[in-house]
């Protein structure tokens, strides 16, 4: 299976990396297009700690033609111009992976037409491989090639499949903009610790210890947030004292709105 990953920022690097430590595929599989030396540089030192072979960059599009999928792991602003670029070098069989936020499986066909697309939308944890993929793709993809993409998605974590694009704005929403959400809630955990009288180093490491070991349990438990939130909160103890104040001030109302207005705002981006 050979791939072509045009692109090598954050997210394309994290698809690699993912591809090559799962062992995927092979670095002599890969074909990466990028004109930022830097990326470049810093991609290949991470895979030469491996002791693999260097990835040799292209930048001729005539190249696609061997390719089985190719992922579009670009800036939205370049999506036209890439795609006008590479449409005459594409083959019936190739796979189009776009994990460019905004863009629809509908705009990529205005410029492609009849081929195989896949709209993604990978988070930031995939960069070392504890992410959440959810993706959607058009009725060209048939039954085999949902194999292969779960595949080369789920290398990153997790992967969703979604029958209704639309709720690819819900995933941005939730999964795409939500590790921003976690951050500003340590942040503020921190925060007040820091304000108790704790260390910085004491108040980090208590609120990254919280988080990790909190979210594990969901996944471990197999019991709902609700649930085990329940069984920690006693009647007239801390815990109670502390959600007390969440709920006096809303806060689930607050985060509803949040999350409703980064929907809202992906949906604007489609457009």
């Amino acid at each position: 299976m050979k791939i072509a990953v045009i692109g090598c920022g954050n997210m394309g690097s994290a698809m690699i990396n993912a591809w090559l430590v799962k062992k995927v595929c092979k670095v002599s599989d890969l074909i990466v297009f990028e004109k930022n030396s830097e990326k470049l540089a810093f991609l290949n030192s991470k895979i030469e700690e491996r002791n693999s072979k260097p990835i040799v960059f292209e930048q001729d599009y005539s190249k696609l033609k061997k390719v089985d999928v190719i992922v579009l792991a670009i800036k939205p602003q370049d999506v036209s111009g890439v795609l006008e670029n590479i449409k005459l070098h594409l083959s019936k069989k190739t796979i189009i992976i776009s994990i460019v936020a905004g863009i629809t499986i509908k705009r990529i066909e205005s410029i492609l037409g009849n081929a195989k697309i896949v709209r993604s939308m990978p988070n930031m944890p995939a960069q070392i491989s504890m992410g959440i993929v959810g993706w959607s793709s058009n009725s060209q993809v048939k039954v085999s090639d949902k194999k292969l993409i779960a595949k080369l998605l789920g290398s990153m974590g997790y992967e969703i499949n979604f029958s209704d694009e639309n709720k690819l704005d819900v995933v941005t929403a939730i999964s795409g903009s939500g590790p921003a959400y976690v951050f500003y809630f340590m942040e503020a955990l921190f925060e007040a610790g820091h304000k108790l009288g704790l260390t910085s180093e004491e108040a980090t490491a208590l609120a990254m210890g919280t988080f990790i070991g909190s979210s594990l349990m969901v996944n471990v438990s197999g019991e709902s947030p609700k649930a085990l939130r329940a069984k920690v909160t006693s009647k007239k103890g801390t815990t109670e004292a502390a959600i007390t104040v969440f709920d006096k001030n809303n806060v689930k109302r607050i985060v509803n709105d949040a999350v409703k207005a980064a929907f809202l705002r992906a949906k604007q981006l489609n457009k």
